[in-house]
């Protein structure tokens, strides 16, 4: 029964992986967009994509539709919607909550080389004199800036008003806080308060202070959501929930492990569990947490693995998600230094599977959860194992289902008979 479950849901993503494989341009993913009349008919809060392209010049009214009624959440990166664009998706959609992207540690999309030159007080210097790079050491060659500064702060400050009053955002996606990640071990940046190298803990504490700035002055109608804490076991680790004191939310990036796993590998379940507990511990504070699975396409073994891995991600989510949590789904192809997102809707997002109607359990090593109209299934071990569901079920296109024999590593749904 498991193979035929597994087929069904193989031929709903092989289908959107090979697509994605034909080098099309992000424009024709939003064509492919169901099309909804009613964006309340989608059940998280809120599921976000992260828009890097097309440009938002070549984004029409009927695109405009397909993602208010699609998401749940949007972040515009490359792609940087006109105040019009923005109110027009907001009134399709008036619960449609849209973020601008605003990176902290390197001034993306907020400023540019002449307000560098113009204010070099601002940047991040080495003992040579030189404009620090790469925060954290994964090649990344940007410019760093100085949380600790004073006009660096200000300037994130207007930017970050100038969105939530003049452009029609809701909200504020500040990127690389480096909550849980941790600076290169030969980060060089010159604390001018030590004049010592920034170690990782006098960042962060200099970057709450920023936020803590930032967030008091978009008020409490607005959200700033930070990105990104990662997984759960790094989340509990380096304590980031003290951000969550001035945040309304994370991104946890890294929710199905590092974009540099293949599609074959999996966190050992000790490991694993700490992204459930991490998603209830959020919401328990009333706080967003968006769970993202974020895949290099140049990574991905085969579109057998990719459905099971997706598959088996989504499922962890549901074993914790709640009304404060979302998840993204990104298929990252990385040209000539720019990162473009494949196909972030799946056709699971619309499974009407309904609300939670208790907390997760496990049981013989399977972690299980019932839904209205379903019941989600994750065995995160690497071994199979039999598992009876009980009368009542059938698989998503609804064969009836008895006995399953769920393979290592396999998340599963299933929905309550008519």
């Amino acid at each position: 029964m498991l193979k035929h479950v597994a087929k069904i849901l193989f031929l709903i993503i092989a289908l959107l992986f090979l697509t994605g494989c034909k080098n099309k341009t992000p424009e024709t993913w939003i064509d492919a967009l169901p099309d909804k009349n009613d964006a309340s008919n989608t059940f998280f809060i809120p599921i976000i994509v992260q828009i890097d392209r097309p440009d938002s010049s070549q984004l029409s009214d009927e695109h405009l539709k397909k993602l208010a009624t699609n998401y749940r959440a949007i972040s515009s990166r490359e792609t940087e919607f006109s105040v019009k664009q923005t109110n027009r998706m907001k009134e399709i959609n008036p619960d449609l909550i849209i973020l601008k992207y605003m990176n902290f540690a390197s001034g993306y999309r907020v400023v540019d080389d002449n307000y560098r030159k113009s204010h070099p007080e601002t940047v991040l210097y080495t003992p040579a004199g030189e404009p620090c790079r790469d925060l954290l050491g994964d090649g990344d060659n940007s410019i760093v800036m100085d949380p600790s500064n004073e006009v660096w702060r200000q300037t994130l400050v207007d930017s970050a008003l100038n969105a939530v009053t003049s452009e029609g955002f809701d909200g504020i996606m500040a990127d690389q806080l480096v909550m849980v990640n941790k600076l290169a071990d030969d980060f060089d940046g010159v604390y001018p308060a030590t004049q010592e190298p920034y170690t990782t803990e006098e960042w962060r504490d200099e970057m709450y202070i920023t936020i803590e700035r930032v967030k008091t002055a978009i008020g409490s109608d607005k959200l700033l959501i930070g990105n990104s804490v990662t997984n759960g076991y790094r989340y509990f680790e380096e304590n980031a929930a003290r951000f969550l004191s001035v945040l309304d939310g994370v991104v946890a990036e890294g929710f199905k492990g590092p974009i540099s796993w293949d599609s074959a590998t999996y966190a050992e379940e000790k490991y694993w569990v700490e992204n459930i507990r991490m998603l209830t511990s959020i919401q328990t504070k009333r706080k967003y947490i968006v769970a993202t699975a974020k895949y290099d396409k140049y990574l991905i073994n085969s579109a057998t693995e990719l459905d099971q891995h997706i598959l088996f991600t989504f499922a962890t989510f549901m074993l914790g998600k709640g009304d404060y949590s979302g998840f993204s789904y990104m298929v990252y192809d990385k040209i000539d230094g720019i990162e473009r997102t494949e196909h972030p809707y799946l056709d699971i997002f619309s499974i009407e599977i309904g609300g939670p109607e208790a907390d997760y359990y496990e049981d013989n090593g399977v972690y299980q959860r019932n839904f209205e109209n379903g019941r989600v299934l994750v065995n995160p071990s690497g071994q199979n194992i039999a598992v009876d569901p009980g009368p009542g079920f059938t698989t998503v296109d609804g064969t009836p289902v008895e006995q399953i024999d769920m393979n290592a590593h396999t998340g599963l749904m299933l929905l309550k008979s008519p």
